[in-house]
Order: C-alpha cells, then sequence, then structure tokens
C-alpha cells in the first residue's frame, strides 16, 4: 500500500513539559470474538464493536482500538503513555522519528475557546539522523491528542498524520481502565456535558488542522426497552472552532465559504454535529456505538456537512461518566476536491 506524501516543514522550536501521572495505553492487544454471546448484547442485534477486549463485562477494563484496513486507519499501535518524560511512544507509523511524541511546542494543550485544556497535545519529531553519515531526514507531521476522564475511569488517544495528499496513516484507543465498573440503571435519564477536540485531515491535500467544542449527551436509561440494555441516547457538538497547528483560530473562514453558497441562510458558528437517535446504541457493559452528522445549506438545498460514527465507553455506578472518539468526514468548502476527516475524542461528566 502506498501514500504520495507532503512534506510539510516546520520551524524546530524547544519542546515545553507538563507532566502527568497517567500511564493509559499499556493494555496488551486483544481480538474481539463476537461469535459467542457473552449474555450482555443488545436488544435487538450487535452492538458495533470495534477490535479490543474479547468479552467485556460490567465490572471489567475494556479497550478499544480504531480497525486496521487499507486505507492506513488503524496503523497506530500500543500508544503508552511516559510520565518522566510527558510522552507518549507509539508504533507502526512510517517517518514519526523514534516512535516518541513529546508535547507540541505551539500548541501544549486545547480546550474550549478562550481556554486551556483538558487535551493534551504531542508531536514527533521534526527530523531524524542518519547514524552512520549524521545527515539529517526529514520526517512526516504527526499529531497525537490525549484526554483522561475527571475520575481518571476512562481515557482516549488519537494520532493522525498530515503528511500524505490523501487521508495518512493513524488511529485511536479509549479504554475503560481495570477496576472501573459501571451500572446501567433501568429507569429515569441523565445529561453529561463536557468538552470535545479533535484532529483534522486531508483527502486532497497535506495538513493538520485541530478542532474543539462543547459535547452534550443525553441519555434515556427506559427506553428503548429491553432486559440487558437500555439504549437511547441523542446529543449534540457545538460552539465548534477550528485551529491551525500555529494556534491560529480560523473558523471565520469556514465560516465565510459556508456563506457563499447558503443563500439567504447565513452562517454565524459551524454548524452542529448530532448524534442520531436508534437502537443497539448502549449496551449492559457501557459500550456505546453510533452514527452521528452535521447538515449545511448549499444553494438553497439542505445537504449533508460531515457524516460518520461515535464510539465510547460508560463508567460509574449512576454511571457518571462517558468517554469516546468521534470520526466524521465530508467536503471541505474551501477547497475544490477536498475531503476533511475529522477524528475526535470527548470526555463527559453528569
Amino acid at each position: 500500500m502506498a501514500r504520495t506524501w507532503i512534506l510539510l516543514l516546520l520551524a524546530a522550536l524547544a519542546v515545553s513539559s507538563c507532566g502527568n501521572s497517567s500511564n493509559p495505553f499499556d493494555t496488551e492487544e486483544e481480538t474481539t470474538d463476537d461469535s459467542e454471546d457473552d449474555g450482555n448484547g443488545p436488544i435487538n442485534g450487535d452492538l458495533t464493536r470495534l477490535p479490543g477486549t474479547e468479552n467485556p463485562t460490567p465490572s471489567s477494563e475494556i479497550y478499544r482500538y480504531e480497525e486496521m484496513d487499507e486505507n492506513g486507519n488503524g496503523f497506530a499501535l500500543r500508544p503508552m503513555y511516559h510520565a518522566d518524560t510527558d510522552s507518549f511512544s507509539i508504533d507502526n507509523l512510517a517517518f514519526d522519528g523514534a516512535n516518541e511524541y513529546s508535547r507540541d511546542d505551539e500548541v501544549p494543550s486545547l480546550g474550549p475557546a478562550g481556554g486551556t485544556g483538558p487535551f493534551y497535545v504531542y508531536e514527533a519529531a521534526e527530523t531524524v539522523t542518519d547514524p552512520v553519515n549524521g545527515k539529517e531526514i526529514d520526517q512526516l507531521e504527526h499529531k497525537a491528542i490525549y484526554a483522561m476522564s475527571t475520575s481518571g475511569a476512562t481515557e482516549a488517544v488519537v494520532v493522525r498524520t498530515g503528511g500524505y495528499e490523501d487521508f495518512g496513516f493513524g488511529g485511536f484507543v479509549y479504554l475503560r481502565n481495570d477496576g472501573n465498573t459501571v451500572v446501567i440503571p433501568t429507569s429515569g435519564q441523565a445529561r453529561f456535558d463536557g468538552d470535545y477536540a479533535g484532529l483534522r485531515d486531508f483527502n486532497g491535500r497535506g495538513g493538520l488542522e485541530y478542532s474543539v467544542a462543547k459535547i452534550q449527551l443525553d441519555i434515556d436509561f427506559a427506553d428503548f426497552n429491553g432486559n440487558l440494555a437500555q439504549d437511547a441516547i441523542k446529543g449534540q457538538i457545538y460552539d465548534r472552532q477550528i485551529y491551525d497547528t500555529s494556534g491560529l483560530n480560523i473558523t471565520q473562514s469556514i465560516i465565510d465559504t459556508l456563506n457563499d453558497d447558503a443563500g439567504s441562510i447565513v452562517y454565524t458558528s459551524l454548524p452542529v454535529i448530532e448524534l442520531d437517535i436508534g437502537p443497539n446504541t448502549i449496551d449492559a457493559n457501557g459500550e456505546v456505538y453510533g452514527t452521528l452528522g452535521s447538515k449545511r445549506v448549499s444553494e438553497g438545498e439542505l445537504e449533508e456537512f460531515l457524516i460518520g460514527n461515535y464510539y465510547a465507553v460508560l463508567a460509574g455506578a449512576n454511571p457518571n461518566e462517558i468517554t469516546g472518539v468521534i470520526v466524521v468526514t465530508g467536503t471541505d468548502p474551501r477547497w475544490d476536491d477536498v475531503e476533511v476527516r475529522e477524528t475526535g475524542l470527548f470526555t463527559s461528566d453528569r
């Protein structure tokens, strides 16, 4: 499998460091086997599960990662945090230095507009030295974003590269840590509020961008009715802002382009990403899966803008938190024949 690549030259800057004592992703990989019914399935069929934990239970650790495919998805393997150097090691991505990701020197953290955190940004080395002749070898641009929930029970990391003309190699991981459980109620509803951050890569051009937003998720634990799963969920990702990798807010440039084609509609913010409501989205183990997207008005017609999937895990006796990942794609209105993919992570509390 080959990729046409664009080398992006970045200025060499000193790396800042900010410690975090977590060591989240040192779990051994497992292969999901859904051929056996463990009695915790959704009501009307199998919940869509990513690779990872084979036989999850409400009280077990759950580890999920992006499935590897011929398009470059899921190639990032075994992300591990190193507290002593505030860095990640991530395997199986070409030309990302020595697989070590340090805190980004220009945008070390991301958060809602006007704030910082709770998302930490890491980058691969820009050059590697040939040990024989001492010459420098330019590397491709790779970034990673990491988040931990307030309690530390759940975590997620995503890594993408902007060094290719089409979507490059990368991946994501999310998990509920060992020793944490979930109890799914059989009645009532719950609202979860939190934050979101993402990496945006492209098909048709190179480069990376960041996104930040707020997220609200609502769960109805009484409906749809079933013995083992209650899985009605809705939500939205809103107040979205887009930044380049130097930290410059470029949201208005996208809004302006949307307005060029919107006719009588005037956009003052980016379209909200909304979760689709439907069955088979939450199981008794606290795993969550569904579809989501946003729409835009173009030449007087309402059309899809971004569309994709979300994956998450619940934790807590209430439960009181949810952490996960979304992947959406769509046409980027700023350029002709360019597709954007946004891979984001979120953590929300009740």
